[in-house]
C-alpha cells in the first residue's frame, strides 16, 4: 500500500471511533418542565398554554428572559412547540414546530 492510503485509512477510522461515542439524544417526556412560555410579541401575556392568548401565532419566552425572533415555525408556518430547542442567530432565539 501507498503512504497516502495508509493516512486516508487512519483518518478515516480515527473520525468514526471519535464520532461513535459523541451523540447523545434527551429525549423530552411528560414529566420533564420545560422553562419555556407562550408570550406575545412585547413580552406580555405570558401563558403555558398558547390557545389562552389572543394571538393566535404567540412567540416563546425562552428561561433566560429572550423572546424567540419568529412567531411561527419557518418549516411548516404552524404554531412553535415548546419541546424543541430553539436555534440561536446572532444571540436571538429561532423557534422551531
Amino acid at each position: 500500500m501507498q503512504k497516502h492510503s495508509i493516512v486516508w485509512i487512519f483518518q478515516v477510522l480515527t473520525i468514526a471511533v471519535f464520532g461513535l461515542g459523541c451523540t447523545t439524544q434527551k429525549f423530552v417526556t411528560e414529566n420533564d418542565k420545560i422553562p419555556v412560555s407562550y408570550v406575545d410579541a412585547d413580552g406580555s401575556n405570558k401563558s403555558t398554554k398558547a390557545d389562552t392568548l389572543c394571538n393566535p401565532f404567540p412567540h416563546l419566552l425562552m428561561a433566560d428572559g429572550r423572546i424567540t425572533l419568529n412567531d411561527r415555525c419557518p418549516v411548516r408556518k404552524a404554531i412553535l412547540n415548546k419541546r424543541l430547542p430553539a436555534f440561536f442567530v446572532n444571540g436571538r432565539p429561532l423557534g422551531f414546530c
